[in-house]
């Protein structure tokens, strides 16, 4: 139903106006914290502007399976720890455009 797809149009919008505030640019790597409704929204506007390599640090596992299904490229389960996961990932030449959401 049409108040289905209304319920969306605020989160949404938060998603896209952190990717357009940010002046995300094509290629750059974004690590984004958590995966609640708005981070994985936040997910898909990175992705729709072009973004390289996103990352996705959770706990739990259900979201981190969404998360790769909405197309992170690498999902790091918080659990582990994100900085000992981080070193065991190639991130390329990170530079200081890159993106924390």
């Amino acid at each position: 139903s049409a108040l289905k797809y209304a319920a969306l149009s605020e989160p949404f919008g938060v998603a896209m106006h952190g990717a357009n505030r940010g002046d995300l640019l094509p290629g750059e790597t974004v690590l984004i914290a958590g995966s609640g409704p708005i981070v994985l929204l936040t997910l898909l506007s990175a992705r729709q502007k072009g973004a390289g390599t996103i990352i996705v640090s959770e706990l739990a596992e259900g979201r981190r399976v969404l998360a790769k299904q909405l197309g992170a490229d690498v999902v790091i389960d918080d659990g582990v720890g994100l900085t000992i996961t981080l070193q065991n990932v190639d991130l390329g030449d990170l530079g200081a455009r890159d993106f924390i959401f």
